[in-house]
């Protein structure tokens, strides 16, 4: 297992703070801007001629995931498998607190649920994946995740269909896919990145099991890796306990729904923690 971990860089001094493991992918020139990520994944498969199993990273990944490439490496080479896919999430205190990516996108991207409902409706796709309970097997920000070339293929394939009904959206949706996503850090941005890092946890509920038997590997939530008191690391332990069990068990989804949404209620500031 050599799996190859690409990070973009947007400027060029970014190029010489690549460390290795991780190999740098200039995309300098950045012909769309707009497209933020999705870009270079594009480029990365077309160029790719080499690696099974690579992953695309940008150049904030180890400050959003508070650890560096050498662990990300290292936690697929101890779980070697040509089948798998191997998630890196940064938002854990997110991802334990709501259901799903979209429930969690619509909370910070006023509209995102309405236009991906079109979307998945438009392509024939199972819509209620929108309102499904999403585990650590599923919830993946930013795109951090790890796979074989031929799912990294069937994935663009299903980002590529939904990409093409959101540039023909109806007026009324068109509006909010254009609009600001509300961004904190560049409000010009509209929808169209923040649909693109929810689709891989879409993609994984929908389909990957069955169409390759692909072995999920999650690199395990380290609450201590947050600032933040011994009672509220026991609080995120047990929501993640919860909603891993809701799957199953209809009382421990209850017990999750309670504790949840009194966490937003009492303590909607450890939402900005991730």
């Amino acid at each position: 297992m050599n799996p190859t971990l690409y990070q973009i860089c947007f400027e060029k001094h970014q190029l010489d703070q690549v460390k290795s493991p991780m190999v740098p992918f200039d995309n300098i020139e950045n012909l769309r801007p707009e497209l933020r990520e999705y870009h270079s994944f594009k480029r990365i498969i077309d160029e790719n001629n080499a690696s099974k199993l690579y992953g695309v990273f940008g150049p904030r990944f180890q400050e959003k995931l508070r650890y560096d490439g050498q662990d990300i490496y290292d936690f697929i080479v101890a779980n070697p498998d040509q089948k798998g896919v191997y998630i890196f999430n940064h938002a854990r205190i997110q991802s334990v607190i709501f259901l799903n990516v979209w429930e969690q996108g619509e909370y910070f991207h006023p509209g995102i649920k309405k236009i991906m409902l079109y979307a998945l409706d438009k392509n024939g796709y199972d819509h209620t994946v929108i309102d499904s309970i999403m585990t650590e097997k599923h919830m993946c920000f930013c795109s951090y995740f790890v796979t074989s070339d031929i799912v990294w293929r069937d994935y663009m394939h299903f980002v590529e269909t939904i990409k093409i009904t959101l540039d023909r959206l109806p007026d009324e949706l068109n509006v909010i896919y254009h609009g600001s996503a509300n961004y904190s850090r560049d409000k010009s941005l509209g929808m169209f990145p923040f649909i693109v890092e929810r689709l891989f946890s879409t993609y994984m509920k929908l389909f990957t099991f069955d169409n390759f038997g692909l072995n999920v590997y999650v690199r395990p939530y380290d609450y201590s890796l947050y600032t933040t008191d011994s009672d509220f690391i026991n609080y995120f332990q047990t929501l993640h306990r919860l909603k891993e069990a809701s799957i199953d068990d209809s009382d421990s989804f209850d017990s999750w729904q309670y504790l949840r949404n009194d966490t937003l209620l009492k303590y909607p500031h450890l939402l900005h923690l991730d």
